[in-house]
């Protein structure tokens, strides 16, 4: 009986917490609707003048968007609270206490592919201070390139950039704007590399904007419009000389990291090759019989002749 009951209550709060995800997620696609239609050619799909957004979860929601200058593709995400399931609500909620998960919210997680023939290449963000030295340490791109600068944004928000003036070349005019009029940003996010530290070095990947902010924030909503003027202030940045050189500088001191870790994974593998080589030289040795063992001494001695005399030769 008291299985019977909690069951029944597991699927109303999963029904309600469903329900209550659809309906915030249906909301945010409908106040955006017209600025996504006036940006792309594509916009998710289309029923009359309307967008209906995608469900990828009882908490996961995207629109799919594209044909738009400057822009392969983007992906606008909602990321919502577990509503209709309590027992990952309340463990999500417990480890984010204790540095384990992010704060239990409502998220808007936007993903921008810049088209491949800008050629503009760095690493860069924007980062709530709260969490910025977490991000700043776990991801590999942050880490291997950037550096805290100084720009002048609002308190709660640091900026770490490969290079000052390329950080105030980017934090200017509409970027700038909408960072002054809004809060709830957690990252914005200009990379072309990984967040984790790959086997491989490659440096032909896709150069994307990304943002995550709170999209229960009462002055988040401008932050919307945010990745788009991202990418128009990459697509459009005319780099200094001396910047483009720094930008150089870092990729090249990562790349000549890497090359170096390559060549000696290379010798150690050699290594143990000729290592289980001889060891198995050694075995089919004691494998030999007597007159067998004596005619293989005399080889090696005789190969060991020749190695002296290559290299009495060579000082001479």
């Amino acid at each position: 009986m008291i299985m019977t009951v909690m069951f029944c209550a597991y699927i109303m709060i999963y029904k309600m917490g469903a329900g209550a995800n659809q309906k915030v997620a249906t909301q945010w696609a409908n106040v955006y609707n017209d600025y996504l239609a006036g940006q792309f050619a594509l916009v998710g799909n289309r029923e009359g003048s309307r967008t209906t957004i995608f469900k990828d979860g009882p908490s996961d929601y995207f629109l799919y968007t594209s044909g738009r200058m400057h822009v392969q593709f983007a992906h606008w995400c909602l990321k919502l609270k577990p509503r209709c399931d309590p027992v990952t609500y309340l463990t999500s909620f417990l480890f984010s206490l204790i540095g384990w998960a992010d704060p239990v919210k409502d998220r808007a997680n936007i993903s921008v592919t810049l088209d491949s023939n800008i050629k503009n290449r760095f690493v860069f963000a924007i980062l709530d201070k709260s969490i910025a030295k977490d991000k700043y340490k776990k991801r590999f791109d942050l880490s291997k390139l950037t550096k805290l600068a100084t720009v002048d944004l609002p308190t709660n928000l640091e900026v770490y950039t490969e290079s000052q003036k390329l950080a105030e070349m980017v934090v200017a005019g509409q970027v700038s704007d909408i960072l002054r009029r809004s809060s709830g940003l957690e990252m914005a996010l200009v990379t072309y590399l990984p967040d984790f530290e790959p086997e491989n070095l490659k440096l032909d990947g896709d150069l994307t904007v990304q943002v995550v902010y709170d999209v229960e924030n009462p002055e988040s909503a401008s932050l919307f419009e945010l990745p788009l003027a991202l990418a128009d202030a990459v697509a459009k940045l005319h780099m200094p000389v001396d910047v483009q050189n720094k930008l150089k500088k870092n990729i090249d001191g990562v790349a000549k990291a890497y090359a170096k870790r390559d060549a000696e994974d290379r010798a150690e593998q050699l290594a143990k090759k000729k290592a289980e080589a001889k060891r198995a030289e050694a075995d089919r040795v004691k494998n030999l019989s007597s007159s067998e063992q004596r005619k293989f001494d005399e080889k090696e001695r005789q190969r060991e002749k020749k190695k002296e005399l290559k290299k009495r030769t060579k000082r001479a």
